[in-house]
């Protein structure tokens, strides 16, 4: 027991002490190396900081200078140009401008005597439509009453030639019963004043 304590103390121990150890040495060149390396990346950074600040304040001197001189001469160079140019198209321009409005005016002028006698036709012919479906509708409309107005006065002129024509049929009628029935008595009174004086003419005949 007494063995197995000294040897568990011992191992404990010896762990320990190695672990600390071991911890102190990474711990210390792990701080050695973050230092080295940030000492290197700031004499590095700054360097190239330094010398690049130079490049370019080289660079960018010489580039004004140069970007200075050629923009002042293509200023000069362009400020002419544009001018001729402007001067150029504006004549143009104006010369353009003026054919352009003087064909956009006759052409709208000669457009708009088109449509105005185009117009014109179209409204006459409409006019002379309307008119002719007028007169045609009017025509068949007054053939219409007069054909109406004529059924009706023929109708009437039947019924009063029928009326007429029956009240002419009952008076002959009338008359010729009249005329009949008159010489019918006529015929009998005569024939019964005969007939009288036959019995009469035969009774004095017997008598004598």
């Amino acid at each position: 027991m007494s063995g197995t304590l000294t040897h568990s103390g011992d191992r404990s121990a010896a762990s320990m002490s190695g672990t600390l150890k071991h911890r102190e040495n990474r711990s210390a060149a792990s701080m050695s190396g973050t230092l080295n390396h940030s000492e290197d990346r700031g004499a590095a950074s700054m360097s190239g900081r330094l010398i690049h600040s130079e490049h370019r304040s080289a660079a960018a001197t010489s580039g004004t200078l140069i970007h200075s001189d050629d923009r002042s001469a293509a200023s000069m160079s362009g400020t002419l140009k544009h001018s001729e140019d402007r001067s150029a198209a504006s004549m143009s321009g104006t010369l353009k401008h003026s054919e352009d409005r003087s064909a956009a005016s006759m052409s709208g002028t000669l457009k708009h005597s088109e449509d105005r006698t185009a117009a014109s036709m179209s409204g006459t012919l409409k006019h002379s439509e309307d008119r002719s479906v007028a007169s045609m509708s009017g025509t068949l409309k007054h053939s219409e009453d007069r054909s109406a107005a004529s059924m009706r006065g023929t109708l009437k002129h039947s019924e009063d030639r029928s009326a007429a024509s029956m009240s002419r049929t009952l008076k002959h009628s009338e008359d010729r019963s009249a005329a009949s029935m008159r010489r019918t008595l006529t015929h009998s009174e005569d024939r019964s004043a005969s007939s009288m004086r036959g019995t009469l003419k035969h009774s004095e005949d017997r008598s004598a």
